[in-house]
């Protein structure tokens, strides 16, 4: 599977939100913060511009592009069990 890019215009409710937040919405297939990873690596733009900060303010009309790589999130979380 190759790499996506995925542009949309944002929409009038989300006027005055944080991008990781609309990103969230739009993006329904990844975490909140490997969204913000993606953000702060440069692979999220506004209106062509690369941002670099999850909490950036977005206003309707705005152009957003997000590079959706084929990589499947994984869990740093592991679970050991003590006997």
């Amino acid at each position: 599977m190759a790499d996506t890019t995925r542009t949309f215009e944002v929409e009038e409710r989300f006027d005055g939100a944080r991008i990781d937040v609309v990103l969230t919405e739009e993006v329904g297939t990844w975490s909140r913060s490997r969204l913000q990873r993606a953000i702060k690596s440069g692979g999220v733009t506004l209106d062509d511009a690369a941002i670099k900060r999850p909490n950036t303010i977005v206003k309707t009309g705005q152009s957003v592009t997000i590079l959706l790589d084929d990589q499947r999130e994984t869990s740093t979380n592991t679970r050991c069990e003590i006997i």
